[in-house]
């Protein structure tokens, strides 16, 4: 049998070969056989018939022998191939198991199964990866949907207002600190919301547009500084509160914007702003009352001078016109006591800074004690600014308490004026724009700010002070007010060696009103215009109604609210001219109540206080105490006009 094996071909193709050649074979020697059997002795039936059935028989016998060679050559191959033709079948329910090899099979048997079988592993390993794969992707959806969860959790849990836009401007995630941020479009802000869409119905819920030329535009800066990307800004929103938005970038071309309420550090800034004034309003207060005794002396005076002798002419309209020049001079006391102790509005008008820095001796030379001398030196030519004057006379102030601190034995202060022209380079330089300055310069001798320092110097709340000495707001406020009005401050320090403080302030072609009247100035109108007028204090009172009388009013004077009315009821008057603080019904009340019996009346407040926030023209006109007589006449001749038109 084993030598069998050894001569036995492996190919099936060969074992069939030798099946069909022993066929063959058995067939030739069947006709061989046939040829060698005699019929020369005729035919016979019988013997033809035996032949026949031999030949049959043969036949048969051949035919036999060839299925058992057949059979006997193609079983094992065939049960091989059925083998693996079932485990091919099966081979998706089998993957992974191995067909058995047989030594004896063919050769094509052979590679088959090796086949099947190497198929077999793949699939098997395929399976494995494709499962791990499944998992690989169902942990990696479960943890991008924990992942989305806790950040929208986390989003929604910070304090910042936070949204997100895609490369195309819609909307993709907003927490709620948004949306308070925004009610009037809190209900718009929605993933998939357009951000063009949300601006428009912004514009037009918040009316801050009339018609949609001027939409657009408003629309258009909005999505410039929306894609533009600048530095965060400070504002307040509909909501009224303090933001400070950020907007940047994303890696795939969308924004994110960020708020950030400020809100209480605004209201504790404030707070600080205003301790520190108080503060130096507690330093100031030595000034203050020397120079509210020489106005007193100077009122006091003269009045008793004109009236020992008040028939000299020329010595009276002399007191009167002194008097006047301290009576401004109290008003500007007062303002400057104003903004140092209250919020009280920025109102610039055209100063002479010279002179304005020269009136400040007075305050400051209380403020430096007897080892710091002080020298003042403005300029001759007058050097005009658009600026407010209270907030220059702080400025000032503020340098000068710094000077005095860093000078910490006998020292020296000075202030100069002087004008100033900024070229190209140099208004780059310090962030301005070229042209023409004033320039405010405070020099000291004292200790000097080395390089470190000058970087912060100007940061609010930033001081080298012990702490309970200072609040680090005064230099900050100091630059506040000059790049407010156009300028800036400049530093130049040597350690050891002092410092020198410089604001720039820009010069203005506008011309310096004088705020006291001069002989002539009042006109004398004839008109038979009636005024109502409701002030509280007594000498106020008789002094609008002899002013009035002489600019040709007729005058219905009222000691209050009350009073007022009641006269407004009886006499309908032309206008109304109302003290802001009264103590029946404040000033604001009383125009309210006149405008809804008397529609189109025209009306004018008046305070010795900030005015309040009002509704939008209740008041055609607001004026401060003290009075100026020609600025009074020119508002009332003016809202006359109008009402007679």
């Amino acid at each position: 049998m084993t030598l069998m094996r050894q001569f036995f071909p492996q190919r099936l193709g060969m074992r069939l070969v030798l099946a069909v050649g022993c066929i063959f074979l058995l067939l030739a020697v069947l006709i061989i056989g046939n040829e060698f059997i005699d019929f020369s002795d005729g035919f016979r039936f019988r013997e033809r018939l035996k032949h026949g059935l031999t030949d049959l028989v043969l036949v048969l016998l051949g035919i036999l022998s060839m299925i058992g060679a057949v059979s006997l050559v193609m079983r094992r191959p065939l049960a091989a191939l059925a083998e693996a033709t079932r485990f091919t079948e099966d081979l998706a329910e089998r993957r992974g198991q191995f067909l058995g090899y047989r030594p004896e099979a063919p050769v094509e048997i052979l590679r088959l199964q090796t086949a099947i079988n190497h198929a077999s592993a793949r699939l098997a390993d395929q399976e494995r990866q494709l499962q791990e794969s499944r998992k690989a992707q169902a942990d990696a959806w479960a943890a991008a949907e924990i992942l989305e969860r806790l950040s929208r959790e986390a989003i929604e849990s910070i304090s910042e207002g936070f949204v997100l836009f895609d490369r195309d401007m819609r909307l993709v995630l907003c927490n709620a600190t948004y949306r308070q941020a925004y009610p009037l479009i809190a209900d718009l802000l929605v993933p998939g919301a357009n951000f063009i869409d949300i601006l428009r119905k912004a514009a037009t819920r918040g009316q801050f547009v009339d018609d949609t030329e001027h939409m657009d535009e408003w629309v258009r800066e909005r999505i410039a500084r929306h894609l533009g990307h600048t530095d965060p800004v400070v504002c307040r929103l509909t909501s009224d509160r303090w933001y400070v938005i950020s907007e940047r970038a994303t890696p795939s071309g969308g924004v994110v914007k960020l708020l950030t309420d400020i809100t209480e550090i605004k209201r504790q800034e404030e707070h600080l702003r205003q301790s520190h004034k108080m503060e130096a309003l507690g330093q100031l207060a030595s000034g203050l009352a020397h120079e509210f005794n020489n106005v007193l002396t100077a009122v006091g005076g003269f009045a008793e001078m004109g009236r020992r002798d008040p028939s000299n002419a020329a010595r009276a309209e002399l007191c009167f016109v002194e008097i006047g020049k301290a009576a401004e001079r109290a008003t500007d006391l007062t303002g400057q006591l104003l903004s140092f102790s209250r919020n009280q509005p920025t109102e610039t008008r055209v100063v002479d800074v010279g002179q304005a820095v020269w009136d400040l001796e007075s305050f400051l030379r209380p403020l430096l004690g007897e080892r710091v001398t002080l020298s003042i030196a403005p300029h001759d030519e007058g050097l005009l600014s658009s600026i407010n004057p209270s907030q220059l006379a702080q400025a000032v102030v503020n340098l000068v308490i710094n000077a005095r601190d860093a000078t910490s034995s006998i020292g020296a202060i000075s202030i100069r004026t002087e004008p100033v022209s900024l070229s190209e380079p140099e208004a780059q330089l310090l962030s301005v724009t070229p042209g023409r300055y004033v320039a405010i310069r405070v020099t000291d001798t004292g200790t000097g700010i080395d390089d470190e320092l000058k970087k912060r110097i100007f940061e609010p709340f930033f001081t080298t002070k012990q702490a309970g000495e200072g609040t680090g707001l005064g230099l900050a406020m100091v630059y506040g007010f000059a790049t407010g009005a156009g300028g800036t401050v400049h530093l130049e320090s040597t350690l050891g060696q002092g410092s020198t403080f410089s604001i720039f302030l820009p010069i203005t072609t506008k011309p310096l009103r004088h705020r006291h009247s001069e002989p002539g100035d009042l006109p004398v109108l004839a008109t038979e215009a009636t005024i109502l007028v409701a002030e509280d204090d007594p000498a106020v009172l008789d002094y609008l109604k002899h002013l009035l009388f002489d600019l040709g009013y007729r005058v219905l004077a009222a000691p209050g609210g009350t009073e007022a009315l009641r006269l407004a009821a009886e006499n309908r008057p032309n206008l109304a001219l109302c003290d802001v603080a009264m103590p029946d019904m404040n000033g604001p009340e009383v125009i309210r109540h006149l405008k809804e019996s008397q529609p189109g009346l025209k009306t004018v407040l008046m305070s010795g206080y900030p005015f309040p926030e009002m509704e939008p023209g209740l008041a055609d006109a607001c004026i401060d105490k003290p009075l100026d007589p020609v600025e009074l006449a020119e508002i009332l001749a003016r809202l006359l006009a109008e009402e007679n038109r």
